[in-house]
This record gives C-alpha cells, structure tokens and sequence, in this order.
C-alpha cells in the first residue's frame, strides 16, 4: 500500500510540473505542493514558507494547513494557535473528514510524528466538537515517551481534559 501511494504521489509531482507558471503560487496549488512535500519528502519547510507568503487570514483551509505544517514540524504552540483560528471560521463537512483522516493517515505511516495526536485531540475537540475522540487523542499523546521539549503541552492536555 506505502509503494501504491507514493507511485500516485509521483504521478501527482510530474503533474504539478507541467502546470502554467502563472497558476503556480495559486492557493490550490501550493496546498497540493504542500502535501506532496510531507507525503513524499517528509518535509514541511518549502510548503511552510510558501503558505506563509499567501496568508489568508480568513480562510479555514489556510489555517488548517499552517497548524498541521507546524505540528509536523513540532511547533505545537503555534499549531494550536492556527487550529483555534480556523475552529473560528465555517469549515464544510468534508474538510473535517479529510484533515482528520489526512493526518491519522501520516501518524501511522510516521513514527516520528506521533506528537500529532496532540494536534489530533485539539482538532477533535475545538473544531470537530468530539470530545470523546478528543479525549482518546489526548490519552495517546499522553502515552508518548516524549522528550522535555512537549512538557507544556502535556500539561495543557491534562488542563484541557479536566475540562472537557
């Protein structure tokens, strides 16, 4: 299955290449841009830039891509902060569905990012309204042997759940 997916993920980057340099900055194209890098590099960096230098405020979408860009990268702070953003803002059904499953999907093709099941219970919690979810993400990022650099936010969780 890992080989299938990234076979597409190679489709898709020739694809991305033959598109008109005129369409190339556009929002679309850089959120699949940014997708490709985290699928296929595991690379947050260039799609992180890149979002940065669209910045649209107002756009859910926008923000659920800055906080999982983050979180990839372990800035679990500002991913939080991006998530309460876009909870602030009308998310369609199906964005839901698909960020929630986009970023179950990397945790279990990644070891290393684990972490995102912090992102994952906030996720579940503030914009999805599941907070039994939110809770079982929670527990699980809990569960981690993470280092001291998660601290804080593992005490934010424990504050979180009590009030849940």
């Amino acid at each position: 299955m890992k080989t299938r997916v990234l076979d597409i993920w190679d489709d898709i980057e020739i694809r991305l290449k033959e598109v008109h340099p005129a369409h190339q900055n556009s929002p679309d194209m850089i959120y699949c841009e940014a997708m490709l890098h985290i699928v296929k590099y595991r690379d947050s960096r260039l799609p992180l830039t890149k979002m940065k230098k669209i910045g649209k405020d107002g756009d859910a979408v926008w923000h659920l891509n800055m906080a999982f860009l983050y979180a990839y990268n372990g800035n679990l702070r500002n991913a939080a902060r991006h998530y309460n953003q876009a909870a602030l803002i009308e998310i369609h059904p199906e964005t839901i569905a698909q960020v929630e499953s986009f970023m179950v999907w990397i945790i279990e093709q990644d070891p290393k990012q684990k972490h995102l099941f912090y992102c994952l219970g906030f996720f579940n919690w503030k914009i999805k309204g599941d907070e039994v979810q939110a809770r079982k993400d929670f527990e699980s990022f809990l569960e981690l042997p993470l280092s001291e650099v998660f601290s804080k936010e593992k005490q934010l969780v424990q504050t979180w759940m009590s009030e849940m």
